[in-house]
């Protein structure tokens, strides 16, 4: 028999963990009724290092929170139309763990306008049933305010493609974070940009055949993107590579 008020400051203590208020709020309706109060205030849920959400969570958790600003989800244990649940006007949304999902993944949460609105959109996606199209739609219907876009996608994804789309398209665009980039990508999207240009660029090479950690590779992209301020080129490949970066190539 608590009153509300001491139930509500309880609560608080749970932040960063809306699954846990979700949870003590299904006891009994005062606690409930305090439950749903903290949710109301809360703007900011990373799920990214806890335990996956399932649907029904999901669906509850975004019915309780009342103004949403930024979402880091694991989508592992979400079904793929789980995302229609989302709710509109987020600024930042990071999707983790799209590993065994379909392209409904995007459309459900294209169709709510749950990405409308977003400034920086993150996305892990290694399922096989994800098409580079589906991705690009999705990135796409944020264009219009995206200034951060990050992507690691297993090898049937075309990166290239998807990197090129979102440079074309999306001018305010500054941080771009993607894996397995070509030389000749590099320079299209130079080309495509009509913003003020990338202000950090992050390019992760998981396979062969793709831009290197070389001089070569450093000189091209700071020739190509003269406003950049931040640059890092990761080698995630178990093998040496052939070719080393040298004193010379750091000068760039």
């Amino acid at each position: 028999h608590l009153p509300e008020e001491v139930l509500m400051t309880v609560m608080t203590y749970l932040d960063p963990c809306p699954r846990a208020v979700l949870v003590l709020g299904s006891t009994c309706k005062r606690v409930q009724a305090a439950a749903n109060a903290v949710l109301l205030k809360i703007d900011e849920i990373d799920m990214k290092s806890m335990p996956s959400l399932i649907d029904f969570e999901l669906q509850t958790l975004m019915s309780r929170v009342k103004s949403l600003r930024r979402l880091d989800l694991d989508c592992f244990l979400l079904e793929s139309g789980s995302l229609r649940h989302l709710k509109p006007g987020m600024k930042e949304l990071a999707l983790m763990g799209c590993d065994t999902h379909d392209n409904d993944l995007f459309i459900g949460a294209t169709e709510v306008q749950a990405l409308k609105h977003l400034t920086s959109f993150r996305m892990s996606v290694f399922s096989k049933l994800i098409t580079t199209q589906s991705i690009s739609q999705a990135a796409l219907a944020a264009s219009d305010q995206l200034t951060t876009f990050a992507l690691d996608a297993a090898s049937h994804i075309d990166t290239n493609a998807i990197a090129l789309d979102v440079a074309s398209h999306c001018h305010n665009l500054q941080d771009l974070s993607t894996n397995d980039l070509s030389p000749t990508t590099i320079q299209r999207m130079a080309r495509a940009m009509k913003g003020p240009g990338l202000q950090k660029l992050t390019i992760k090479r998981f396979h062969p055949g793709f831009l290197a950690v070389d001089d070569a590779s450093l000189a091209q992209i700071c020739d190509v993107f003269p406003h950049l301020q931040v640059l890092e080129v990761v080698d995630h490949m178990s093998q040496r590579p052939t070719v080393e970066l040298t004193d010379e190539g750091l000068q760039h």
